[in-house]
């Protein structure tokens, strides 16, 4: 993961890696991680002085210009390159303030360097807090949507419902529970959830799983045939008609 103190000098430290693959380690699978570009200045920004205006815009100029150049190298190198940022309102563009164009833009949240990142970009994911995870006043995690923006092997425009824990990430149990209830394997009502004869409550599925191994069977099938593009993901594909 890249610490780099600017933008420029971020983006130097990505052809560095990128060199060292190619001389020292051509072979091996390499993830470039930069969390966050949102909050990296510009050498321009961190050079001029309190009230200039010079600068607004100039983080966006580089990433396009710099995603032109690394884009292709990336691909050739089969590196995988995660840009992780914030998004912060749209710099507000001339013109008529009342305009319908003008209050849409001023408006509009965007991460730096949105346009090229989604351009030369292969996934791009917004991730946004629907609620907390816990007591209210002392959430232990929250409840994440996940909007697919661009996806260059599937469909674009889906969601789902992610639960992050504040001190483990991703719970990766809680996901599990969502995908069997969506293919139907698992059906909810109210605060219960139910397996066969089994009934449960969400904090408990972790015992459900342990006590019914075949679910991750389940899972597995479920996650391979959405892989192979179905629509509904609990039907088997329709055979093929006889000639």
């Amino acid at each position: 993961m890249l610490d780099s103190p600017t933008l420029d000098r971020m983006f130097k430290d990505i052809y560095d890696i990128l060199a060292w693959i190619k001389e020292e380690s051509p072979d091996q699978l390499v993830t470039i991680v930069v969390d966050s570009i949102s909050a990296l200045p510009t050498q321009k920004l961190m050079e001029s002085n309190p009230g200039e205006y010079g600068s607004i815009g100039s983080a966006a100029r580089l990433i396009s210009q710099e995603m032109e150049k690394l884009n292709p190298i990336v691909a050739k190198e089969q590196v995988a390159l995660i840009f992780v940022g914030q998004l912060r309102q749209h710099i507000s563009m001339g013109g008529n303030p009342r305009s319908r164009e003008r209050r849409k833009v001023m408006t509009t949240n965007a991460m730096i360097g949105e346009g090229a990142l989604i351009y030369y970009g292969s996934l791009f994911i917004y991730l946004s807090s629907v609620g907390f995870i816990g007591d209210k006043d002392d959430p232990s995690g929250i409840t994440a949507r996940a909007t697919i923006r661009k996806n260059s092997i599937a469909p674009e425009g889906r969601q789902t419902l992610i639960d992050i824990d504040f001190l483990y990430g991703i719970d990766s149990t809680a996901s599990k529970l969502s995908l069997l209830e969506r293919v139907g394997v698992i059906s909810q009502s109210g605060s219960w959830y139910k397996y066969g004869e089994k009934k449960f409550q969400r904090r408990t599925f972790p015992d459900v799983l342990e006590e019914n191994p075949e679910l991750e069977e389940e899972i597995a099938a479920a996650a391979t045939r959405w892989r192979k593009g179905l629509e509904d993901a609990d039907q088997d594909p329709p055979e093929e008609a006889e000639e």
